[in-house]
Order: structure tokens, then C-alpha cells, then sequence
């Protein structure tokens, strides 16, 4: 019995030391994109939403609940690819936002990194990344057996509001399609 607690219990921390080893706070990778970051297939639609969690309130009890007031999609150098504005009814932080991967001008953009910003009428800007990506041409036999996207997840600050990236895998097949989603959350120091 002691041998089943003593194997769990090291399994548990493993997968913990593991789980928490995949955070990378805010460093950049050697390419010059983000270090946490949603890919997406190009053609893909984007879909995000704002988190304002519990712990917000209890940090900061005199804030007011932040309201959206807009949003916009920049590329890493800064340039406004696409926004949206509510100027007239700011939008509550429940609000799933999504983005079509097209510009102000109804063009794709081109596969790369780019930041989503989220604005708000009290607590500031909150952003989070994504990687567009061209899906390869890759037929086999059974289908299409295109490579998959691993997601390098951003750190969930500890009560802050901070940008949620909606990303269920997707993977298509000659007869239909398979829609697994995992997430694993881990929270930095």
C-alpha cells in the first residue's frame, strides 16, 4: 500500500515539474516570435474571449469590472492588421470575440505570428499571441494525414484579466472529422 501511495504521489509530481517546465514567462524564441503562442491553420477562425478571473476582485476590491471596448489584431512589428470598436456600448468581459484571419480589407493575411489586443474601459490592454500557419498538402492513404499544431500556452497571470485563445484541434479525414481539446493551465510566480 505504501509502495502504490509512494509511486503515485511521484508520478504526480513528475507530471506537475513537467507540466509547470513548459511555461516560458514572456521570453522570446531565437526566430523572433512569442515564446507562448495558439496555432492556427490558415483559413481557420480565430475565436478568443477575455478572462477576468475571481481572484481580480479580491487583489483589487475598489476596481470596477473591466468592459471591452474594442479589440485589434497587430503583427509582431506592431502594424493594425484588423480592429473592432464598441465606442457607443462597451461589451462585457463574457463577450467570445472571433477573427476570420483577414485584414481591415477582407484580405488573408499571410501566415506568421500576430497579437491579439484586447481593450478595456478600466484595467488597460490585455494581449495573447497566435501563429497562423499554411496547412501543407499532405495526402495519404487514409485520407488527408496532415501534420498536427502544438500549442505553447501562455502563463495564466495570477489575478489579472488576461486573454483566453479558444483552440479545439481539428483533424480532417476522408469520412469526417476527430475534435479533441486539452488544456493544460499552469500559473507562474
Amino acid at each position: 500500500m505504501r509502495r502504490a501511495v509512494l509511486l503515485a504521489v511521484v508520478i504526480v509530481g513528475l507530471t506537475g515539474g513537467l507540466a509547470a517546465a513548459q511555461c516560458n514567462c514572456g521570453a522570446w524564441t531565437e526566430t523572433g516570435g512569442p515564446s507562448c503562442y495558439t496555432p492556427y491553420w490558415a483559413g481557420e477562425e480565430v475565436t478568443f474571449k477575455l478572462v477576468v478571473p475571481a481572484e481580480y476582485f479580491f487583489c483589487c476590491p475598489s476596481c470596477e469590472t473591466p468592459l471591452i471596448t474594442g479589440w485589434r489584431v497587430e503583427t509582431m512589428e506592431g502594424t493594425i492588421v484588423y480592429q473592432k470598436q464598441f465606442p457607443d456600448v462597451p461589451k462585457g468581459h463574457y463577450l467570445k470575440m472571433a477573427w476570420d484571419q483577414k485584414d481591415s480589407w477582407y484580405n488573408r493575411v499571410p501566415p506568421g505570428y500576430y497579437r491579439i489586443v484586447v481593450q478595456t474601459t478600466s484595467a488597460g490592454e490585455f494581449e495573447s499571441y497566435v501563429q497562423i500557419v499554411q496547412r501543407p498538402c499532405c495526402w495519404g492513404w487514409c485520407g488527408c494525414c496532415c501534420p498536427r499544431l502544438y500549442s505553447c500556452y501562455c502563463c495564466v497571470p495570477y489575478g489579472k484579466p488576461y486573454v483566453m485563445i479558444d483552440r479545439c484541434e481539428t483533424y480532417a479525414a476522408a469520412w469526417g472529422a476527430i475534435s479533441i481539446s486539452i488544456k493544460i493551465r499552469c500559473g507562474c510566480p
